[in-house]
């Protein structure tokens, strides 16, 4: 259907009404353009169309893309697509799915590499925490060193002095069974002299009596005299 002439603009038409009659200008040449469509093609128009308002990565499943491919074929069986659209579409569709298949491999080598980078991280927090606690255990065994040395040097001394202790304890016994002889040797003659101890007293006593003898035989003689003064034998000794 060819579109209706247009009316000859005025030279006197003001600048408003000019846009106007152009505007109906593109409005007419526009349905020129776009003849009545089929239902079957608007159907496929809006299968595509939501295919491409889907998300980014929704959009490359094999069932979407075999979905749009059938779309492309059917809107080319129905001569709303050139054979070289036709050819085009699905040489971006043959790359799209080559690509699809080429991402999947790169993004498993990529979740392989962040897990072996997430191992790696967790290894070395391991590693140094393990480099810590030796770092602790090394200085624990400083430590402990340097008091065994300590303890080392103050059982040196005692080792010398409890070699002077073990000498003079020698000495002592020595001077214990010394005094322990002569104390047997004591004891043996004092069993075998016991009676020299009583023999002093014993003699003492004959001593007296004799004295005692003198006096009374002095006395029945008249040896002594009135004045006699008696003596004792004690103080005489």
């Amino acid at each position: 259907m060819m579109p209706s002439p247009l009316a000859p603009i005025s030279i006197t038409t003001s600048l408003p009404e000019l846009f106007k009659e152009f505007e109906q200008l593109k409005m007419r040449l526009r349905s020129s353009r776009h003849p009545s469509e089929p239902q079957g093609f608007q159907d496929q128009c809006q299968i595509f169309q939501e295919w491409a308002r889907r998300d980014f990565s929704a959009s490359f499943s094999l069932k979407a893309l075999h979905d749009v491919e059938k779309v492309i074929t059917k809107l080319h069986k129905a001569n709303q697509l050139s054979k070289v659209q036709y050819e085009s579409f699905f040489s971006y569709f043959k790359n799209l799915r080559a690509l699809r298949d080429q991402h999947q491999r790169v993004d498993k080598q990529a979740n392989q590499v962040r897990c072996f980078k997430e191992k790696q991280s967790k290894t070395s927090t391991y590693i140094q925490q393990l480099v810590d606690e030796g770092l602790a255990t090394e200085d624990r065994i400083k430590v402990a060193t340097s008091e065994n040395q300590k303890l080392e040097e103050q059982l040196d001394v005692m080792k010398v002095e409890q070699v002077t202790l073990l000498s003079k304890l020698h000495q002592q016994v020595e001077k214990v069974k010394k005094a322990n002889l002569e104390m047997e040797d004591a004891e043996s003659q004092l069993s075998n002299n016991n009676n020299v101890l009583v023999e002093p007293t014993k003699i003492f006593t004959i001593m007296l009596t004799y004295y005692s003898r003198i006096i009374t035989l002095g006395e029945d003689v008249n040896l002594l005299g009135y004045g006699h003064c008696n003596f004792s034998f004690y103080e005489m000794k």
